[in-house]
């Protein structure tokens, strides 16, 4: 039976140990309990390297678990680190995250144990690593294991504890010349052909995306360069970067191509968080990793496919008290908007932001 913490606080699962008997959420069937009854009961542990480096001694600790194979779910996870250094300063906290999350980790924890793996490992065993949690909690005098809550209050979020860097200031999206970055991946396309579209959707589900993904790659360089090239003709001083995990190159003269190789693109997240501090607007599909950008940027689009619609609202972090503000300058459109559409969206954007300008009852 699962503890109350992380996502099994909402959706317990029960299971016997050699898989019989499960009972669980329907809701969760597919993302959560039949990954984690295979895992329980299948044979296969994966081979990890885990650093453990100890910042401060503690006989009391309580265990932070960030590791998923979801980014953003292991993000959420992340987050709970504020709470526990202003509610449970007593206790030494122990934080255990992969390896690219390293850098988010705020100073004041205790412990942080790293495990440089890919996020899709965290859906199967790791060898060791339950004695390695058994040993470390023998040692101490009291130990605790983090809710890891999951419906976290984002408007209570310091962000800037964790990337170091300061959202861009709302009065700083008057000045001009203005920055627009594009946030790009090689399995997240702006597809606005149906026949795109079905043609994704039947090569995701036999898994073969990987042999037309090419294709779909091209397409998607083709709308960004169209949107830039709309983009400068209305703002002629109009900076564009282009970040994101992938190859460079497709783009025109107008962007500024930032894109990079996965171990490349590890190595220059600090350098990120700055470039999205001081964008006007972020722009991307959904699950691009939009989360800590739309916290950093003055506004942003995230574009989402129809099947992520009961997901929609995931990929953001909202940064304005001001309901009205906020859904002025956090927008969630449909894939299906052409370049010229989304153009028509920034214009509005940057045209009207004195409509923003709301006076306290």
């Amino acid at each position: 039976h699962t503890l109350p913490i992380e996502h099994t606080n909402m959706f317990p699962v029960e299971v016997s140990c050699n898989g019989s008997h499960p009972t669980y959420s329907e809701v969760s069937k597919i993302w959560l309990a039949e990954p984690l009854i295979h895992a329980l009961t299948s044979d296969h542990e994966e081979e990890v390297n885990v650093t453990v480096e100890r910042k401060k001694e503690h006989d009391k600790i309580i265990i932070l678990n960030c590791l998923d194979s979801c980014y953003g779910h292991a993000l959420d996870k992340l987050f709970n680190i504020q709470r526990h250094l202003d509610h449970h300063a007593h206790l030494g906290l122990v934080v255990i995250i992969q390896s690219s999350m390293r850098n988010l980790v705020p100073e004041g924890v205790s412990e942080i144990w790293e495990l440089d793996t890919p996020f899709k490992t965290f859906e199967h065993r790791i060898k060791g690593f339950d004695q390695l949690v058994k040993t470390r909690v023998l040692e101490s005098k009291e130990a605790y294991l983090s809710r890891a809550d999951m419906n976290l209050d984002y408007s209570l979020l310091r962000i800037p504890l964790f990337v170091k860097h300061n959202p861009l200031r709302f009065d700083k999206l008057y000045e001009y010349p203005a920055r627009i970055t594009f946030i790009l991946r090689e399995d997240r396309f702006w597809l606005t052909n149906k026949v795109n579209h079905f043609l994704y959707l039947v090569a995701r589900k036999l898994g073969q995306l990987s042999l037309i993904k090419f294709y779909f790659i091209i397409l998607q360089n083709r709308n960004f360069r169209k949107l830039a090239k709309l983009l400068v003709k209305q703002y002629p001083d109009l900076q564009i970067t282009a970040i994101g995990i992938g190859s460079p190159g497709g783009m025109n003269r107008y962007v500024q191509d930032l894109r990079e190789p996965y171990q490349e693109y590890r190595m220059h997240e600090d350098e990120r968080y700055r470039l999205y501090s001081e964008s006007h607007l972020i722009f991307g599909v959904h699950g691009s990793h939009m989360i800590l950008p739309s916290a950093l940027a003055g506004a942003f689009i995230s574009l989402h496919q129809d099947f992520k619609i009961p997901h929609f609202s995931e990929d953001f972090i909202p940064r304005h008290s001001n309901p009205q503000r906020q859904a002025f300058l956090g927008r969630f459109l449909s894939d299906r908007n052409s370049p010229k559409a989304i153009a028509s969206h920034i214009k509005n954007l940057f045209g009207a932001l004195y409509s923003m300008e709301k006076t306290k009852f």
